[in-house]
């Protein structure tokens, strides 16, 4: 009966063992190969080391979740950055090589899992230190009422308690409280007594300008001014318009902001950018601290536009022997996208237009011997003038799109043309919104 039990518990063990073996690679790596059809030019090593990278990064976090069984939620816009950090630490120290593999150019990166565990636990030595750190400032500021101080301590505070892994920063004092839960507990209260208020509810203006009527926003706890709050201004598919910080009286003007390209009646929301208190490139929520109010700090917009007036200049022409469709070469298309889905007024007089577009799509056809292949290519050249912005604005910018097909098969010409008109729209935009 002993000895029976001596072999299930050997079999147990070994397959703990087993788990373990598979659970802990032996390295952490990331390989990217391109297929070279010329030299290996800047582009191409740059976008290897970037295939390469976003493969180690997976390697990475696969590792940390299931060989030292860390929650690491990616979804999370907090973790998503300590993840990023800690990659980049992680990439500095890793091993970097490069070689030819016949007819393609690999990147790839290597560590072992002893070289993150050391840093590691550097990571989580230095993210308890500022974590405790922050948390006693913040104690301190809200002792004081200085609830400025409060507002960047206390983010400051979570931030950092969350980037530790492993066993949380415990609340000083010796207790068995949690660190990052006291704190959030705290901060929810703080900024449930949070209010953003606006001068007016309506921006109205022409894209482009500062609005017309200049609206003035204030950031209060409890009807007291609070500085240093940084508020980003977006549109309701998220994407940014502005920022500014509100100054010692809690004001912050809008008149440096300039009326983005919208529809008429659309949507603008002033809401706080906490991840500005880390660094100026951050942005997360109050929800990504753990932070849950019943209503959050925020102002809502409407805007009302004057449409801008452009003028298009479009040709189409075709570089090797091909025949491009009438509806193709016609400014048609381009032309109903910029009045309908950029919201823009053609211009009675071209040369009073707000905005010149010029655009030239060559269409081009190449054969690729040693990959028996086909390429249709289209090169995009967008100009835009800004001529009655100040100062006035100018770009060019040259947009590639290509599709390889068996030489094989018949090659898809009007699928082609249809997908460079999808990818001509979305370069349209880029630029208009950029410049």
């Amino acid at each position: 009966m002993t000895a029976r039990r001596t072999r299930v518990s050997l079999l147990a063990w070994a397959m703990v063992l087993f788990s373990s073996l598979r659970l802990y690679p032996s390295v952490i790596e990331g390989s990217c190969s391109i297929e070279l059809k010329g030299p290996v030019t800047e582009e191409i090593a740059s976008e290897a080391r970037s295939g390469a990278l976003g493969v180690y990064k997976l390697s990475l976090l696969q590792w940390l979740r299931e060989g030292l069984f860390l929650d690491w939620d990616t979804v999370n816009a907090i973790d998503r950055i300590h993840f990023n950090r800690l990659a980049e630490f992680c990439l500095d120290k890793a091993k970097r090589d490069t070689r030819f593999e016949g007819y393609k150019w690999s990147v790839s990166y290597k560590s072992t899992p002893d070289e993150i565990n050391v840093i590691l636990s550097d990571w989580n030595d230095r993210h308890e230190k500022a974590s405790a750190e922050s948390y006693q400032l913040f104690a301190d500021a809200m002792t004081k009422n200085d609830m400025g101080q409060a507002y960047t301590f206390g983010i400051q505070s979570v931030f950092y308690a969350k980037g530790k892994k492993g066993q949380p920063v415990m609340f000083p004092g010796g207790t068995e409280k949690v660190l990052l839960e006291e704190a959030v507990l705290s901060l929810q209260k703080l900024f449930g007594r949070m209010k953003i208020n606006s001068t007016e509810l309506v921006i109205t203006g022409k894209p482009d300008f500062p609005p017309q009527n200049q609206p003035v926003l204030t950031c209060v706890v409890d009807s007291v001014p609070l500085s240093g709050v940084t508020i980003r201004i977006q549109l309701p598919n998220g994407r940014h318009v502005y920022t500014s910080v509100s100054d010692a009286a809690g004001e912050l003007p809008l008149n440096r902001m300039v009326v983005p390209y919208v529809a008429n009646g659309s949507f603008l929301y002033a809401l706080p950018n906490p991840g500005a208190v880390i660094d100026p490139a951050y942005y997360f929520t109050f929800k990504d601290m753990g932070v849950v109010l019943s209503a959050n700090p925020e102002q809502t917009f409407i805007v009302k536009v004057t449409r801008p007036t452009f003028s298009l200049a479009y040709r189409a022409v075709a570089a090797s022997n091909l025949s491009l469709p009438r509806d193709f070469t016609e400014n048609t298309v381009v032309y109903k996208f910029l009045r309908d889905s950029c919201h823009l007024e053609p211009a009675a007089a071209p040369a009073n237009a707000d905005l010149s577009f010029d655009v030239v799509c060559q269409v081009s056809t190449y054969a690729h011997d040693v990959t028996e292949e086909t390429v249709l290519k289209s090169e995009m050249l967008i100009g835009l003038d800004k001529r009655k912005v100040q100062p006035s604005r100018s770009t060019r910018k040259t947009f590639f799109f290509e599709k390889a097909h068996d030489t094989r098969s018949e090659v898809p010409i009007g699928l082609f043309l249809w997908e460079t008109a999808t990818e001509l729209r979305k370069n349209l935009r880029s630029v208009l919104e950029e410049l």
